[in-house]
C-alpha cells in the first residue's frame, strides 16, 4: 500500500489480511517512509485494521523524532444504516 500524508511523509507498507473469529485484521508494516523536506522525521510505522461486524477499528504507531515506535492513534467506527 502506498500512503501520502498532508504533512509531507510518503509511507510504503506491506502486511496482510487474515481472516479471523470476529472478522478480518490488517497488519500492515512500512518498508519505506518518504519525507519531503519540511516533514518531521518518522523512521518506521505500522498500521492495524480490524473488522468485526458493523465494527472497524484502527490503529497507528510510529517511531518518529527519535522516539521508539509508540501507538500514536487510535479509531473506533461503527456502521449505521
Amino acid at each position: 500500500m502506498l500512503l501520502t500524508q498532508p504533512s509531507g511523509i510518503a509511507e510504503v507498507l506491506t502486511g496482510g489480511l487474515t481472516p479471523t473469529h470476529f472478522g478480518f485484521l490488517v497488519l500492515l508494516h512500512a518498508v519505506g517512509v518518504h519525507p519531503t523536506p519540511a516533514a518531521k522525521r518518522v523512521d518506521a510505522t505500522e498500521r492495524w485494521v480490524s473488522v468485526d461486524g458493523d465494527t472497524l477499528r484502527y490503529r497507528v504507531s510510529m517511531a518518529a523524532v527519535g522516539h521508539p515506535m509508540t501507538d500514536h492513534i487510535e479509531a473506533t467506527l461503527h456502521r449505521v444504516a
